[in-house]
């Protein structure tokens, strides 16, 4: 699951992942993850998602636009369900030659509901925009040398150096960085200028 480059992202494919197993417990305990924690992620997608819904449904006048999640572990490809069509030969019907592109619409949306896909390449450059986007007070950028040096830290260049060693300064308090070894983006190669972190240890 691990993307070069960004927790983030590696975290996005663990519950994109999870949400679209058939045995969420199992899939836990294959790949060492907290069921609790995984179920509390499942189970905040559905609040978002249920006002997503709410708001674009009382933006086009249709309270029956989208479903409300299903009682259980928030887990697994039964996490969200379609509210209408009511039955499969409905769905069927609507998805047809002859369905309307409106209702051929709705209907893969609620298939993306219940199941989220992968992003593409493009739709994972948008998610990197926006967490950067979001954090412009997170931002460090490789130290110079003479940052280094003044710092009493070693400076190593970006193409010969993994990230975990490459310090970094924070664009707000001005203070050296390190990235934690244990992330993602430690094992990048060249250690990239710019990186937004979510926190510090």
């Amino acid at each position: 699951f691990s993307s070069a480059g960004s927790d983030l992202m590696t975290f996005l494919a663990v519950a994109t992942a999870y949400l679209g197993a058939k045995n969420p417990t199992a899939f836990c305990a294959k790949h060492f993850l907290l069921s609790k924690t995984m179920r509390e992620v499942a189970l905040l997608r559905q609040q978002l998602i249920g006002l997503l819904c709410h708001t674009s449904a009382a933006a086009d006048g249709n309270p029956h636009s989208c479903s409300e999640p299903e009682k259980g572990n928030g887990g697994g490809t039964g996490s969200m369900v379609p509210v209408h069509p009511e039955d499969e030969e409905a769905a069927a019907e609507l998805g047809g030659p002859g369905a309307k592109e409106e209702d051929r619409e709705r209907l893969r949306m609620e298939e993306l509901i219940r199941i989220p896909p992968k992003p593409s390449m493009t739709q994972e450059m948008l998610i990197r925009k926006i967490i950067a986007a979001c954090s412009v007070d997170h931002i460090a950028r490789r130290a110079t040398q003479a940052e280094c040096i003044a710092a009493h830290a070693r400076f190593r260049e970006a193409s010969a150096s993994l990230a975990s060693r490459s310090p970094y300064v924070d664009l707000t308090t001005r203070t050296l960085l390190w990235v934690h070894p244990s992330s993602s983006v430690a094992r990048t190669t060249p250690a990239p200028e710019v990186l937004v972190y979510a926190t510090l240890q």
